[in-house]
Formats: C-alpha cells, structure tokens, sequence
C-alpha cells in the first residue's frame, strides 16, 4: 500500500490531486473493512455495488463539510486580542513560542519551541525535524510538541503561541478536523483541556524568535548550547522583544 501510495502521488499532477485520491481509497478501504466485519460476525449477506455507493456517499458528505468549515475559518475576522508584538507571560508563568522551517523540497519540516519566563528570559526549548505533508501540518506538529514540552515544565499555566491562524482556530474550536491532520489536532486538542494550557494566535512579529530558530535548525546553523549559551544573534533577538514587550 505504501509503495502504491507514493506512485499514485508522484504521477499525479498535484498535492490536491494525490490527496483525493487517497482520499477515495480510504473511504473505500474503511467501507470495505465494515461490510467485512458484517459478514464475519453478524453473518450479514455482502453487497459489493451497496458498499461502493455507501463509501462514495460518505466522501462526498465529508468533502462538502471540509470546503464549508475552509469557508467559514477564511471569514474569520482577526482576533482582537492577536499581537503583533511579542508580550511576557503573567507572573510564575511559562510562554512557548513555536514555528516550522519547511524547505522547497516540502518533504520535512524543522519545528522550534521557544520558553521563556515572565521576564523574557530563554529558560528551554527544543527543535525537532519531521516528515511533513503540508505547511499546516506541520504548524500543527510545532504545537503539538510544545504541548508535549508543558508536562516537563512544572509551571502552570503556560501559554503557547503560533504565528499560524488557521492551525490555531483548529487546534481550539471543535471543527471536524481535515483527515490528513486529524490525528495531530485530536492530540491538541486532548492536551490543551489535561492540562493548565492556553493555546494563542500571534502575528509573525510576534513570533520572530521561534520562526528564526526554526530557520537556523532548518539549515544546521544553530549550535547544541542554544539554550544554556545563545548566540550574539539569538541575544539580540531576545533584547529586542524584550524592549518591545514593554511597550
């Protein structure tokens, strides 16, 4: 199946058309596997044509809902409380800023996890490369990872913030999630209400750490001790959103 896959996507034309694709068989494989359940332990009589209708029927229905849920979050208005700056976390708090470094080659991502404390100051973080399917997937995997990151803090409540809209709406509504992201925004989704989190859309000026540390992991620039021994760059950076902070 995963070599099959990989050549229905090489031949075809573009991402959107490999994805419907993918998107069919999979509605057909799950059809497939109930009519077979059926027959096994409810004895029940296997229609071939009835599973195939059934299977087209359910793709079109979940189609139409992902183009109307795509409308809907386009028309969003901006947040109000969006930043265009970067803001220090409450007092006895955390904030993980994160990104994802995509090249042109689009098959990995290199995501960034920024935490820093009340004052501004870089206290942790983390950086982690992937195999990505979409810009969007992979803003979501930067998510979910500092999510991960929440546990080992000890602080609560800590603050996460991406500089992508979309990724955060999802991550925070209830929105039946795109099936190639399903399992990332689920995992969110169930972090965000276990633990004290509160997920943030920031504007990329906001966000200018994380994107640049991305960046540098991306392109192996960014040396083991970024964090116990920050770069003149990454210091700049930091003096910078701290003045700004203030503002």
């Amino acid at each position: 199946m995963l070599i099959w896959s990989s050549r229905i996507i090489d031949k075809s034309s573009s991402l959107k058309e490999a994805s419907e694709v993918i998107s069919k068989v999979a509605f057909q494989a799950w059809h497939i596997w109930k009519e077979r359940n059926d027959f096994v332990f409810n004895h029940l009589e296997v229609n071939p044509l009835s599973t195939v209708v059934r299977a087209s029927k359910a793709q079109t229905e979940f189609e139409l809902i992902s183009t109307i849920q795509r409308e809907v979050l386009e028309q969003i208005d901006v947040p109000p409380s969006a930043n265009s700056a970067w803001r220090k976390p409450i007092p006895g708090s955390l904030k993980i800023n994160c990104d994802v470094a995509i090249p042109l080659s689009r098959d990995k991502g290199t995501a960034a996890m920024v935490v820093r404390n009340e004052v501004g100051e870089l206290v942790d973080g983390s950086t982690a490369t992937f195999p990505v399917s979409s810009v969007l997937h992979g803003e979501l995997e930067a998510i979910r990872r500092a999510c991960y990151m929440v546990e080992g803090l000890k602080v609560s409540p800590v603050i996460i913030e991406s500089d992508s809209r979309r990724a955060i709406e999802l991550s925070v509504s209830e929105l039946v999630p795109p099936w190639e992201v399903f399992e990332v925004i689920m995992d969110i989704r169930k972090m965000i209400q276990q633990k004290n989190v509160k997920v943030e859309w920031v504007k990329r000026s906001g966000n200018k750490i994380a994107h640049q540390v991305a960046a540098w992991a991306s392109k192996r620039q960014l040396h083991q001790a970024w964090i116990s021994n920050p770069s003149v760059s990454l210091l700049s950076l930091l003096y910078s959103d701290g003045l700004n902070s203030d503002l």
